[in-house]
């Protein structure tokens, strides 16, 4: 049921949920002070100059050694597998051209446990995380629950370290043309599919074409937008054509990647989680695949029930070696309490949620503070400001709403420890992030506001009302913050907005502004920028719908600037100052994914995609021991 609260009484509300917050405190860099954003973090130590490990003959963790052997796949297997040798094979040469960003953070990602239980019997080896009840397993559209479901289940070609640095991954490697215009992957040629089918160059060509058809294409533009400066992908994305000329298939195992201009963020994108390759033969004759998709990677979908249970089984045809874990099981259940309650009785492993979710953890004094892993996705929640309908069509009207209604106190009273404000696109996760002195900000000013909106075109009559629409599936903390500022607005502007919960990828037509979110998982300004400013974008042309040519040409600089040149940065803060300038949308708060972790899960750890390896990991024996301590990068 909505509530109403005036400024006054919400103001009320707000100071005694805050007295709870004293301080912020979750896993991580310490945070700033509500009022302003978090310090720019330090940038993130080189990584060791050692070279890309082999394949299997890499070095395992700790605890992976200690694992009970995981069965391999079965000598009858349709997939051809390495034979059986006394000795290992030769070593394959892993190079790779990495060029790194300037001042990448070190991520607040990694909490290690100092100590490991004896791990349960194989045929035990069973994960049960929980997740808070939205979406089905669909990687390209609207409501697909997307990016662990595509790390457990599939591979992109490059992939983030826990330093946010790039890495092979599916491809061995990959070389670049000294113009900047051409990118070469190779392959394993060990790969194979979930069904056993090796996995070849032309395999990976398809599934990206598939994924930029204009019916796959994900409401945010997550592949596309990766996709958008290869030559012919154009035509792919508009309907026009089913193949992009940019994409080469050299040979099996290699591909080559023609651009139109050259992008130096490029292999970060190659590590973005909509780049993981699923067998789209299967997709083009199978209006069911996503049922039972078959990818590449280590886990494979046993069981889909609508977004209500999914079920994975560890793949045996993945060529790699196996995983400890046989299976993993993830219900759904939205309730926080039953959440709770299932882990206080081991009866789940992982609970992942929203950002607000569960506020006792976040306290430092709880006693499972030391189980919480907050994951900074380097991404924002946000509400989308559509320019083509008044009154929003006016920048005044949208300054004003920016100015007035208190986003620091609502964030804090609705999220609690869980939520820190968002300030711009760029997070501090993300290289070229803007501070507090340099970022234009939406301070909270009643006064300044009403002189906007009297600046206005509508200053001195009616206001149109306004529609804010929320997509169901979440937790009921967005429909408490978008009542919070409803009533603040009203209070202090006289705006009467009116509020609508829909089915995820059904706005309503008549909506004026929808509640969003990005995940910037390349840790680099020109994705989430070009994402929501440039007018090209299918982001923006869905969302906000507007032109600014100026903001065009100021990303387009910052796109054409190499990594390491110096003025990069200043570059892409000049195009994220513009946009905010221009009140194009309403940052709200940063996406921190929290994770309750047990503490018999060995191995948990995650990378800027927001994701935990499932090939890593290992159960002890469900006990709550003394919590171990725990470090914290």
């Amino acid at each position: 049921m909505l509530f109403k609260l005036t400024s006054a009484k919400y103001l009320l509300v707000a100071a005694l949920s805050l007295t709870l917050v004293v301080a912020i405190a979750c896993g991580g860099a310490d945070e700033a002070a509500p009022a302003a954003p978090a310090a720019k973090p330090a940038p993130a130590p080189a990584p060791k100059a050692a070279a890309p490990a082999e394949k299997k003959e890499a070095a395992k963790p700790a605890a992976k050694a200690a694992a009970p052997a995981a069965p391999k796949k079965a000598a009858a297997a349709a997939a051809p597998k390495k034979a059986a040798a006394a000795a290992p094979a030769a070593p394959k040469k892993r190079t790779i051209n990495v060029v790194q960003s300037q001042a990448a953070p070190t991520p607040s990602t990694s909490v290690a446990v100092t100590a490991q239980k004896p791990l349960l019997p194989a045929d035990e080896q069973i994960l049960k995380p929980l997740r808070y009840g939205c979406c089905n397993t669909m990687p390209y559209r609207e409501g697909g629950w997307g990016r662990q479901f595509m790390q457990w289940t599939s591979m992109q070609p490059m992939k983030f370290d826990k330093m946010n640095q790039v890495q092979p991954h599916l491809a061995l490697s990959y070389d670049l043309s000294a113009d900047g215009l051409t990118y070469t992957l190779k392959f394993d040629p060990d790969a194979v599919f979930t069904d056993g089918t090796p996995l070849t160059a032309a395999d990976v060509k398809k599934a990206w074409e598939f994924g930029s058809m204009p019916e796959q294409q994900v409401s945010w533009g997550g592949l596309v937008s990766n996709l958008k400066d290869v030559q012919g992908i154009e035509a792919v994305k508009t309907g026009e054509g089913t193949t992009a000329s940019g994409l080469v298939v050299i040979d099996a195992h290699t591909l080559q990647i023609n651009m139109v201009k050259p992008d130096p963020v490029y292999p970060k994108k190659l590590s973005q989680w909509l780049m993981g390759v699923w067998k789209a033969a299967q997709a083009e004759q199978d209006p069911d695949w996503v049922e039972h998709p078959i990818g590449v990677g280590p886990f494979t979908v046993t069981a889909d029930l609508d977004g209500k249970y999914l079920e994975l089984q560890r793949n045996d045809n993945w060529w790699k070696d196996a995983p400890t874990l046989v299976k993993v099981e993830l219900p759904a259940v939205p309730d926080k309490q039953t959440q709770m309650v299932m882990f206080e009785n081991a009866e789940v492993d992982i609970i992942f949620s929203s950002p607000g979710f569960q506020a006792e953890p976040h306290d430092p004094a709880h006693k499972y503070h030391n189980l919480l892993y907050r994951i900074p996705y380097g991404g924002i929640y946000y509400y989308a400001l559509d320019h083509s309908k008044p009154p929003l069509d006016d920048q005044n009207v949208r300054a004003a709403i920016a100015h007035g209604h208190d986003q620091n106190l609502i964030v804090k009273s609705v999220f609690g420890f869980g939520g820190i404000p968002a300030y711009g696109l760029v997070t501090p996760e993300t290289a070229c992030y803007m501070d507090e002195s340099m970022n234009p900000g939406y301070e909270y000013d009643p006064a300044k506001a009403r002189d906007l909106l009297a600046k206005s075109k509508y200053g001195g009559g009616t206001i149109p009302p306004m529609l804010i629409s929320l997509p169901a599936g979440y937790d009921d903390n967005w429909v408490r913050y978008t009542e919070a500022m409803q009533a603040q607005l009203k209070e202090n502007l006289g705006l009467n907005l009116k509020i609508q919960v829909y089915e995820r990828g059904q706005t309503p037509p008549d909506s004026n502004f929808s509640r969003r979110s990005m995940g910037i998982t390349t840790a680099d300004p020109a994705y989430p920028i070009w994402l929501q400013g440039h007018s090209q974008s299918p982001t923006n042309q869905s969302r906000s719908k507007f032109v600014d040519p100026e903001l065009d040409k100021l990303i387009e600089a910052g796109e054409a600037m190499g990594l390491n040149d110096p003025g990069r940065c200043a570059a892409w803060q000049a195009a994220e100052k513009r946009f905010l300038e221009g009140y194009h949308l309403l940052p709200t708060i940063q996406v921190n994914y929290p994770y309750l972790v047990a503490p018999w899960v060995n191995n948990f750890d995650m990378s800027v995609n927001n994701d935990f390896s499932l090939d890593v990991i290992s159960l002890s024996e469900r006990v709550f021991f003394d919590l171990p301590e725990r470090r914290r990068k």
